[in-house]
């Protein structure tokens, strides 16, 4: 087992921030006395594949250098292999991301020196995961923020050209993507009891507090209550939607008659039009049809304040 780090760079994140900022970063580590191997990702989601074959060499501390999605692979090329327990390894980011939703529930400072200065403290702390299985349990995905289904999902995959914006990226295409979308027939069972089968705009179910750059879409989430905060929307329409909007940085919108939230530990939903309801989780598209979300306690070790 090593003791070096090794550092997977996303050159793309923040628009191309990262790698812009790569050579001064690398600098910055090196003059703080880490030791590390790095790779940096020319392909969507190499990096995956980068973790796990760190994991195999002997690795155990990882920084990201990168966004939201940077983390969210991390996650997954450590969730999504048997030979090392999750626990076993650490996990850390320096956020240069459009959103910075996961750093941000922490408190995680975003200049690199203090960055580098909390991975060099090495203070850690576990906290929950989510696992989204899809195409009929054939699929799998991780995440470690939240996982959406419906509108939130329609966003994120209308969004892409827009993360040129920065962090109001997410607000921009909410708008954008508003007259285009109609709600979907959903039929939802939480924790093994049927919860409703209705048309739902929205159905988020978050680990951390924020989404979307800045959004608190769960207001209520704990990141280690071994719980899934759920918040779901049903047939909100365009007028109410708008105005709503506002809330969504505090936390409020879940006051409107429509909006509804539990705690929960697995969720399961099914379609009516499979090919119209997408999920994403911490950002990323997944797929399409029916999903089941289930929560993994105490799963990741991760560099805290």
């Amino acid at each position: 087992m090593s003791d070096k780090y090794f550092v997977s760079v996303n050159p793309n994140s923040g628009a191309g921030k990262s790698g812009k900022d790569w050579p001064s970063i690398k600098q910055k580590l090196e003059q703080a006395g880490l030791e590390f191997d790095y790779a940096l990702s020319t392909q969507h989601r190499e990096n995956i594949e980068h973790v796990q074959h760190a994991l195999k060499q002997g690795f155990r501390k990882f920084i990201g250098v990168g966004g939201d999605g940077t983390m969210h692979h991390l996650v997954n090329g450590v969730l999504g292999q048997s030979e090392v327990p999750s626990t076993e390894v650490e996990l850390s980011l320096i956020s240069i991301g459009t959103g910075n939703d996961w750093v941000r529930h922490y408190g995680i400072s975003r200049n690199y020196d203090d960055m580098i200065q909390l991975i060099k403290q090495g203070k850690t702390a576990l906290q929950d995961a989510g696992k989204l299985s899809y195409a009929d349990g054939h699929g799998e995905e991780y995440f470690m923020n939240f996982a959406g289904i419906g509108y939130d999902a329609y966003v994120v995959e209308h969004t892409v050209d827009l993360k040129r914006f920065g962090q109001i990226a997410y607000l921009f295409g909410l708008v954008k993507c508003l007259f285009n979308y109609d709600p979907q027939q959903l039929k939802v069972e939480v924790d093994g009891k049927p919860l409703l089968d209705e048309e739902i705009f929205m159905l988020i179910a978050g680990i951390g507090k924020y989404a979307g750059g800045g959004m608190m879409l769960s207001k209520n989430a704990e990141i280690n209550d071994g719980f899934f905060e759920l918040t779901y929307g049903k047939n909100l329409s365009k007028a109410e939607i708008v105005s709503i909007v506002h809330k969504l940085f505090d936390g409020n919108y879940i006051t409107h008659p429509k909006v509804e939230t539990l705690k929960c530990k697995q969720i399961k939903v099914q379609a009516k039009n499979k090919d119209l309801v997408k999920a994403e989780s911490d950002g990323e598209l997944i797929g399409l049809g029916d999903f089941e979300v289930n929560i993994i306690p105490s799963a990741l070790k991760i560099i805290v304040p």
